[in-house]
């Protein structure tokens, strides 16, 4: 597959807290909706860098041409464009941004973790959805979800 001078990589803020109580890494973990950072505010570039649409383009042959069909394909005439090739590296950067959020969950020790039930290991609760819900809403929709997959992987024949 060739080197790759970038590797994926996910940070985390730390203190992420739903209101004045911290959350869990399990919790944070469940924040999901991403938001594209637009590459345009790309500060600097490093040589052979370009911004195309949403990423930066490391071009593998920055010098590279390849042919286009011209847009009155009558007039004889080839337009010449780079276009994106196995080797090209393409870094984009998305962000969670802050948002309200509701959550299902223990409080520990000034924490938010998960709830551990009567029920023993693997039963434990710590639900978390973006927007205001409550409590009773959020059980039911964890409820018909968990429904939905018991169905789908008795269909697939787990």
């Amino acid at each position: 597959y060739g080197f790759l001078p970038f590797h994926t990589a996910t940070f985390r803020a730390e203190g992420v807290a739903l209101g004045i109580y911290p959350l869990s890494d399990s919790l944070v973990a469940k924040i999901t909706a991403r938001y594209d950072v637009p590459a345009a505010e790309a500060r600097t570039l490093p040589p052979g860098a370009e911004v195309r649409g949403n990423g930066v383009y490391f071009l593998e042959h920055a010098a590279r041409d390849t042919l286009v069909a011209p847009a009155d394909a009558t007039d004889g005439r080839v337009a010449r464009a780079e276009a994106a090739a196995v080797g090209d590296v393409r870094v984009t950067f998305e962000e969670v941004r802050c948002a309200t959020a509701s959550a299902v969950a223990a409080l520990s020790h000034g924490t938010l973790v998960p709830w551990h039930s009567r029920e023993g290991p693997g039963y434990d609760v710590e639900l978390l959805v973006e927007g205001t819900s409550g409590a009773h809403d959020m059980i039911v929709q964890a409820q018909n979800l968990g429904t939905l997959l018991t169905l789908a992987r008795r269909a697939g024949g787990a």
